[in-house]
């Protein structure tokens, strides 16, 4: 060991006063990753050190860099050394959770919202990284997308996240809660537009006005998560009753195309139904209606949009569509009372057969068509191992 740790010095001896060649920096790779499977870190990080203070970047170089600093519990020494890295290097398919990780504890969430995207771009069904992405979006108040990101993770084969779909629908973060985590963190690290959104959210929802309208408008300004930005400020001022700056604000989003601001998937019920709203204000009820038509194909059926397309009907002059709607509407308000009921008494956690049976119906009947097919394979689970845990 003594040999080699002297080997080591003497490299980055002989580099100091020049540029590695192609061949000594593939080498130098080389003997750094073996140090790093044996577990020695320092000693890897040393025999790193020409490549790393090159200014010639290494790619190989900095994600080794990262992988040993993490390993000497040194995450934000791994975050410095990984950003450096090209945004088109493979390696960010390898270490994109890792970074992701190493910035939520430096309290970076805007770098690891973009990290995480990133990586799942790559690997859609990585289910660490969906569960990060997914508490990272309820922490920052987005429920739309911490739904849509539990949904990718039933996709993928996660039936833990039915019980986790049920309760983030049925128990939404509370303001007050989320109030004290998103001050900590931007006490660590001012001025990041994930959590200045969030800031603003809650003292919306908690009656505070002013500090919303603060911390909204301040976090739309800056950052490149516009859609989301740019759909909470308009519903922010429609509810103030700025419906010309919301309906302006509003009419710089595409929800197709490759030209502007395009809402993601996951944004796009807020969107329409937003624009319908809008649209109703304005009287424009034959505008309203199809917008509103849109948001309820895009998400699950509830009671209040079917109370509110009822409503459109009838201002338009259809009688019997309104009404149809409006028994629609008392219907399901039966279905999400008795689904609600079983999730407050927990029987979405230990479920008899029957039970996956019943939420199966109930999840069918309100629109939740993957829920359905989930709770019908624990159903399955369940009956062949003789009741037992699925």
């Amino acid at each position: 060991m003594t040999v080699l740790l002297g080997l080591v010095g003497g490299l980055v001896f002989y580099f100091r006063d020049r540029t590695p060649s192609p061949q000594e920096a593939r080498q130098i790779v080389e003997d750094a990753r073996a140090l790093l499977e044996k577990g020695r870190p320092d000693d890897a990080l040393t025999c790193l050190g020409p490549l790393l203070d090159s200014p010639t970047q290494s790619a190989d170089a900095l994600e080794l860099g990262g992988m040993a600093s993490l390993q000497q519990q040194a995450p934000e020494r791994a975050r410095q050394l990984w950003s450096r890295l090209p945004p088109q290097s493979p390696a960010w398919g390898r270490i994109g959770l890792a970074y992701a990780k190493a910035s939520l504890a430096a309290a970076d969430w805007d770098t690891a919202l973009r990290a995480l995207r990133r990586f799942l771009k790559e690997s859609p069904k990585d289910l660490a990284a969906l569960e990060e992405l997914r508490w990272l979006d309820f922490n920052l108040l987005r429920s739309s997308e911490a739904l849509a990101v539990l949904e990718r993770k039933l996709e993928a084969g996660d039936l833990q996240a039915l019980i986790d779909l049920l309760e983030t629908e049925h128990r939404r973060q509370i303001p007050q809660e989320g109030l004290k985590t998103l001050q900590a963190v931007n006490g660590q690290l001012p001025g990041q537009q994930s959590v200045g959104l969030a800031l603003g959210v809650c003292y919306w929802q908690l009656g505070e006005i002013g500090k919303a309208e603060k911390h909204l408008l301040a976090a739309s300004r800056k950052g490149d998560d516009a859609a989301y930005a740019t759909l909470t400020v308009s519903a922010f001022l429609l509810e103030r009753g700025q419906i010309d700056a919301a309906e302006t604000l509003l009419q710089t989003l595409q929800t197709e195309g490759d030209k502007g601001t395009v809402v993601p998937p996951a944004l796009r019920e807020s969107y329409w139904l937003l624009k319908s709203d809008i649209d109703e204000r304005r009287a424009r009820y034959d505008q309203a209606l199809p917008s509103l038509d849109r948001a309820i194909a895009l998400g699950p059926v509830r009671k209040e949009l079917l109370v509110r397309r009822s409503g459109l009907l009838r201002l338009l002059r259809r009688p019997e569509e309104a009404a149809a709607a409006a028994r629609r509407a008392e219907r399901l308000e039966s279905q999400e009372r008795r689904l609600w009921e079983m999730v407050d008494a927990g029987t979405h956690r230990n479920p008899t057969p029957e039970d996956c049976q019943t939420f199966s119906d109930l999840c069918g009947e309100l629109g939740r068509p993957l829920q359905a097919r989930g709770w019908l394979e624990i159903r399955r689970r369940l009956a062949s191992s003789g009741g037992g845990q699925p």
